[in-house]
């Protein structure tokens, strides 16, 4: 069937399509479409040009000058989603910058996100569950974390907890942190808080904010059995006094 108009003040019908041609509106198992399924669809405007809403036939491809508002009352009612698992882009490149507007967070692999950043993986058994790659950068930041105010902080700009007491599976024999150049591990931080690096650990404060310690009145021991030479360059060396005034100054008995 067909839509046809009846005159002015009459309203319209539903008629067979015979003899019409294809410019028309028909109705077939509740769908309404164009007679040709080819045309567009167009709203706001009786052009591309000028449409502020825009089905094309050919393609299916929807285009709008305004904003698309989902008016669901959860999460769950308000879905963009891809069928058949085939995946789902966002932008392309003729996007500009993509925004989540500051209020809620954002979820990947979760449905109930708690952070404005939240990426759950439980599927995951070997490689990388978050990736950055940045082959044309030549300067700045790959990752840069800032905390934006002038508050007092007293949280943690990176935390790990590897959980192998219940919650998270079996021991933990990795690393913390590790750090490669060129395929050479420059430093890393193992699971049992050993660091070690290929190139030295510079100390940036003043002599009294520079410092090598150990706490609880524990002992503390540089160099082991593998160690060789372990040269001081360069100032004083002061045992049992903090202004040394010779190469070796010791306040106190030399027990050799």
């Amino acid at each position: 069937f067909v839509l046809q108009t009846n005159g002015a003040g009459a309203n319209p019908s539903w008629v067979s399509s015979a003899g019409v041609g294809t410019n028309y509106w028909q109705l077939n198992s509740l769908v309404l479409a164009p007679g040709n399924t080819t045309f567009d669809i167009a709203v706001g405007g009786n052009s591309t040009s000028s449409a502020l809403f825009q089905i094309f036939g050919n393609t299916g491809n929807a285009t709008t000058s305004g904003t698309l508002t989902f008016n669901g009352a959860a999460y769950s009612n308000n879905v963009i989603a891809a069928t058949k698992m085939s995946g789902l882009q966002i932008g392309d490149s003729s996007t500009g910058d993509i925004v989540f507007n500051q209020n809620g967070n954002v979820g990947i692999g979760t449905t109930g996100p708690t952070a404005k950043l939240h990426v759950t993986d439980t599927g995951t058994t070997t490689g990388n569950v978050v990736t950055a790659t940045a082959s044309a950068i030549t300067s700045g930041n790959i990752l840069n974390l800032t905390e934006g105010g002038n508050q007092v902080f007293s949280g943690n700009v990176l935390f790990a907890d590897i959980d192998n007491t219940g919650g998270g599976g079996g021991t933990f024999t990795g690393n913390f942190l590790k750090f490669n150049n060129a395929g050479t591990t420059k430093y890393y931080l193992n699971n049992a808080g050993n660091a070690s690096t290929s190139g030295n650990f510079v100390f940036a404060g003043t002599s009294t904010t520079n410092k090598i310690l150990a706490q609880n009145m524990a002992g503390l021991t540089i160099g082991d059995t593998n160690t060789g030479n372990i040269i001081f360059s360069g100032g004083n060396v002061g045992i049992g006094t903090t202004a040394p005034n010779t190469k070796l100054d010791v306040n106190g008995t030399i027990n050799a």
